[in-house]
């Protein structure tokens, strides 16, 4: 799957089959070339560890409110989502980057949200309609 969002550089997202189709690595297109830039690893359906430039993250879950931590090796955080019980995020949250999924664990769009994911439209004489 390739996406270019906001005119930046082309992304290619490898799925996996064996996962029911998660997302096991990003490659983009930089300087004419394409790098590999995350890896991710599962355990089951639940994203357990990131690799980005070299170094492992850890991805902490709460199994309640879909909260999330992600942890370097030495135990410092370097993300961090914090939800309300809607599944919208809250002011408390920072660097989504490594955490591309929300609380409906549906992939984040480009402008970061989810919200269209489950909306049907109606096109009929009058113009599109929401349904749902």
């Amino acid at each position: 799957m390739k996406r270019t969002e906001d005119g930046l550089n082309p992304a290619v997202f490898l799925r996996s089959t064996v996962l029911g189709g998660q997302i096991v690595a990003e490659i983009d297109y930089i300087s004419g070339s394409w790098q590999w830039q995350r890896g991710y690893v599962y355990q089951g359906s639940q994203l357990l560890a990131v690799r980005q430039a070299g170094s492992v993250y850890w991805v902490h879950e709460d199994p309640v409110t879909k909260s999330k931590r992600v942890t370097s090796t030495s135990g410092s955080i370097v993300s961090k989502v914090e939800l309300d019980p809607w599944g919208a995020d809250t002011p408390r949250s920072s660097t989504a980057d490594f955490q591309p999924k929300k609380f409906t664990s549906y992939e984040r769009d480009a402008n970061g949200s989810d919200s269209n994911v489950l909306v049907c439209y109606f096109r009929g004489s009058e113009g599109g309609r929401e349904l749902a």
